[in-house]
């Protein structure tokens, strides 16, 4: 007696994952889903201010101690009426445009650059779309109780040590500069505050920066696991499909 069964090789073959085909990677590129960290993003922002203030702390600087002075000199005097009110907002107004035009450049252009070379140039109105699914109470606990909310608390628990353990450690060496303020002319203390507000700025900027990295290999990892697990799935229809003809 002869028993015959129909039998796939494929079954055989276990599972495998394959990458995303270029088409499924379009696909869900247009959907507005790409391997993206937030944090870098936010970690170059920081650390470009920064920067931008060391370059341009002396205009800064030279450019409030016009205003002020201009202030104290010139405007207190002044009869309160609306022409005069309305031209004091006028000037004072490109004054202080003109304060913070090189920091607001620098910190739009870097946040350009840095999110262009994460993701390239992409405009999609997919993610703005309503879903009711995004506000379905069982699928939302499930995302609370996911491994990508644990990550983010493992990553938010980790900022936060990294830039408490920098703040200690700059006030700590800066100790000695802290307690003889009160003896400082203004200009000294205004000097040694830029220091020690850049200096730890800077720190804090590169240590995010490197955990930014280190998220955004995370981001990329889970992208191609979320988006490349197709062999797999074909397995389990094939092993399906294989039971159901027996």
């Amino acid at each position: 007696m002869h028993l015959k069964y129909r039998v796939d090789l494929q079954l055989f073959a276990g599972e495998k994952t394959e990458k995303a085909t270029p088409k499924k990677r379009q696909d869900t590129r247009k959907k507005g889903q790409v391997a993206k960290s937030m944090e870098l993003s936010g970690a170059s922002v920081l650390m470009a201010a920064f920067l931008c203030l060391m370059t341009f702390g002396g205009y800064i600087r030279d450019h409030v101690v016009r205003l002020f002075t201009d202030v104290f000199l010139n405007r207190l005097s002044m009869e309160v009426t609306v022409d005069n009110v309305v031209m004091l907002l006028g000037e004072y107004g490109i004054q202080i445009l003109m304060l913070i035009a090189p920091l607001f450049i620098c910190v739009f252009v870097i946040g350009l650059a840095v999110n262009y070379m994460q993701v390239g140039f992409l405009l999609s109105g997919e993610a703005l779309k309503m879903k009711f699914s995004k506000i379905d109470p069982i699928k939302g606990f499930k995302n609370i109780a996911s491994m990508r909310s644990l990550v983010e608390f493992a990553k938010s628990i980790f900022k936060l040590t990294i830039i408490g353990y920098l703040v200690y450690t700059s006030l700590w060496s800066a100790r000695q500069g802290l307690s003889s303020l009160s003896q400082m002319s203004p200009e000294a203390i205004y000097h040694f505050t830029a220091d020690v507000t850049l200096s730890l700025g800077i720190k804090i900027g590169v240590g995010l920066i490197v955990l930014a990295a280190l998220d955004y290999i995370y981001q990329k990892y889970e992208y191609e696991k979320k988006h490349s697990d197709v062999q797999a799935g074909h397995q389990g229809r094939v092993q399906k499909k294989w039971r159901a003809t027996r």
